[in-house]
């Protein structure tokens, strides 16, 4: 699996693989043991979907996901 496509799946599934297609999982698993920047994207999405769990925001948690992360790539640029 190339990072692009785990990226893709994160989006779609979220952070916790058990939720993820059964046969992407043995994939998404090789990458996370070969690839540190998978291994972040995953630890990262978690942290905030963490954060988000108590959120009393009336937005749903993916439009507040893209709002936190369009402001991250907006400070890093």
């Amino acid at each position: 699996m190339k990072i692009k496509r785990f990226e893709k799946l994160l989006d779609q599934y979220g952070w916790d693989l058990n939720s993820w297609p059964t046969s992407c999982r043995k994939d998404a698993n090789k990458l996370l043991e070969d690839d540190a920047e998978a291994a972040e994207l995953l630890r990262s999405l978690k942290s905030v979907e963490d954060l988000l769990e108590n959120d009393s925001l009336p937005m749903g948690k993916h439009q507040a996901v893209d709002d936190i992360f369009a402001e991250i790539d907006e400070q890093e640029t």
